[in-house]
């Protein structure tokens, strides 16, 4: 999911707080119908939420995506979006995450770490524009999560998928190599030995670049919202 076009969206209407600053982890370069496109992933956390939660809540995917209108709970994903930026900096040992393309904000991802396990929060895309996605962003997104997890030697990352949202989140979360734990559960799961694996194709298919060192930058100046 995506957010900006031709379409000017102001998202400036409320004066934001002057030290938002995310860190520049990763980019990737995914090749989209032989077109490369850009996108920076940047580290944020507690200090930032109120930004975000500024530029993000007024995001109304329904408006935005009219070409989706008749897909089943569509407005779910306007609620994703906004859960996302509140739930920044809730617990210790969070990590959340913003991807960007073109300096507009293109999806978000909420993990939350519990030793030697993860639980994925939330992931989400975020429209650019009138009926724009950023396309590749989950893909980069997810990425960052098992590159994560890799670097904490996680041993298993856990999630909910929406299984009755607009987009078929199941189909995307087993192309990562995510199963459900078992027939009857609602919760798939991904362990260590396919972590590394899927990272390793992720990494070739999308030109993820992790950098040694991160960069902050001021995400209020920078940001086209």
């Amino acid at each position: 999911m995506q957010v900006q076009s031709n379409t000017q969206i102001n998202h400036n209407t409320n004066k934001c707080p002057p030290s938002f600053a995310g860190r520049l982890v990763a980019v990737t370069k995914p090749v989209i119908n032989g077109i490369e496109k850009e996108i920076e992933i940047y580290r944020v956390g507690k200090k930032d939420a109120s930004f975000l939660q500024k530029i993000l809540s007024e995001i109304d995917v329904e408006k935005l995506m009219p070409s989706m209108k008749d897909r089943p709970n569509l407005p779910i994903w306007t609620k994703l979006i906004s859960q996302a930026a509140e739930d920044i900096g809730k617990y210790a040992k969070q990590k959340a995450y913003i991807a960007v393309s073109e300096q507009k904000p293109c999806g978000i991802v909420i993990v939350n770490n519990n030793r030697k396990q993860s639980t994925l929060g939330i992931l989400a895309s975020i429209p650019t524009g009138r009926d724009e996605l950023t396309k590749g962003t989950g893909s980069s997104l997810i990425t960052t999560v098992l590159d994560l997890a890799k670097s904490k030697k996680i041993s298993q990352i856990t999630l909910e998928p929406l299984l009755k949202g607009p987009t078929n989140c199941v189909e995307f979360y087993k192309k990562h190599n995510f199963n459900f734990v078992d027939p009857y559960a609602s919760a798939m799961r991904i362990y260590l030995q396919d972590i590394k694996k899927t990272l390793e194709k992720n990494i070739t298919d999308s030109n993820y670049k992790k950098l040694k060192k991160s960069k902050e930058r001021n995400l209020e100046n920078y940001l086209n919202t």
